[in-house]
């Protein structure tokens, strides 16, 4: 009895289930179409040497051998539909007026050349399905292959910093159902598959604050501010509030109504500099020191590249006419 059970555990471990294969690219099973034939004697004459044949040999009463075949039996595969995404691509981030691209793969798991209808939509801004170069609405792909498309969003050049907009592409098949499994076979995936993605503006946005200081006109004992001859130092504060840098920037300000521009008053500073701290610039034209004074009555300064979170301050003074 001892010896018996040692056998049959022996035995139990000889004969392992085999692990389930999950059915990847290249192993959809038998492709859609294909006749399965079977009967008849397709091979040599009363010999079963072809895939399909059925052949009965017998004699009678001991003379010579004889054959029969039966009618044939055909089965026609029928088709299986299904796919899988490859590799999804990540959300991005890009500058107003960029256009961003997402590369999508696509599988096809069913068992014949299958042609998905892709779709797309997105919360606002323009976004195309593009093959090639080329805008395109369906998927054409071949048994056990896969293909790619491109998801392409275009941000606007009107887009503020920070400002997002999601997509949602679909890939669509006939729809027969889940995947289903035979034996250690998975055929089929899935009819309609749905991916999204996230597109963000990194954007400059420059910021302008202005405050001014009034000085007591020279000679002037009354008790009134403001009045004529008083000076006044206008103070312009910049910043770039942005994720992006900022270039070519330029800051016009038109000297107010009933006030003369004082000469050669423009300053460039830093954050928190005071008018006295400040870089003296001056009335001439821009290129030569990145501040001007027209005829126009326009103090213009020419900042050129600002970086993201830096702020400074620029200055000029009038007289109250």
């Amino acid at each position: 009895m001892r010896r018996l059970l040692l056998w049959t555990v022996s035995a139990a471990l000889l004969f392992v289930a085999p692990a389930l294969t999950l059915a990847e690219t290249g192993t959809s099973g038998t492709t859609a179409g294909e006749n399965i034939v079977s009967g008849g004697d397709s091979g040599s004459d009363g010999i079963a040497n072809t895939a399909g044949d059925v052949v009965a040999t017998f004699k009678i009463n001991g003379g010579n051998t004889k054959t029969a075949t039966c009618i044939v039996a055909t089965v026609t595969v029928g088709q299986i539909y299904g796919g899988k995404w490859g590799t999804l691509p990540g959300d991005q981030t890009d500058w107003p007026a960029k256009t961003v691209n997402y590369e999508y793969q696509l599988s096809n798991l069913g068992n014949a050349t299958d042609v998905f209808t892709l779709s797309i939509g997105s919360s606002g801004w323009n976004v195309d399905i593009l093959k090639n170069g080329a805008s395109i609405g369906s998927l054409t792909i071949a048994e056990d292959a896969m293909a790619t498309f491109t998801v392409q969003v275009t941000i606007p050049d009107s887009a503020n910093d920070n400002d997002t907009d999601t997509f949602v592409v679909t890939a669509s098949t006939v729809n027969d159902g889940s995947a289903y499994i035979v034996g250690a076979w998975e055929y089929g995936g899935t009819d309609s598959l749905t991916d999204s993605g996230n597109t963000t503006c990194s954007s400059a946005m420059i910021a302008l604050a202005k405050t001014y200081d009034v000085g007591t006109a020279t000679g002037y004992n009354g008790s009134n501010a403001n009045v004529p001859g008083s000076l006044v130092t206008y103070c312009i504060r910049y910043e770039n509030t942005g994720s992006a840098v900022a270039n070519d920037v330029t800051v016009t300000d038109m000297i107010p109504r009933h006030t003369t521009y004082v000469a050669n008053s423009i300053k460039v500073g830093t954050d928190g500099e005071t008018y006295a701290g400040a870089g003296t610039r001056t009335d001439t034209a821009v290129d030569t020191d990145g501040a001007q004074f027209n005829a126009g009555g326009v103090v213009q300064f020419d900042l050129g590249t600002v970086a993201k979170d830096t702020a400074g301050r620029l200055y000029y003074q009038v007289r109250i006419d």
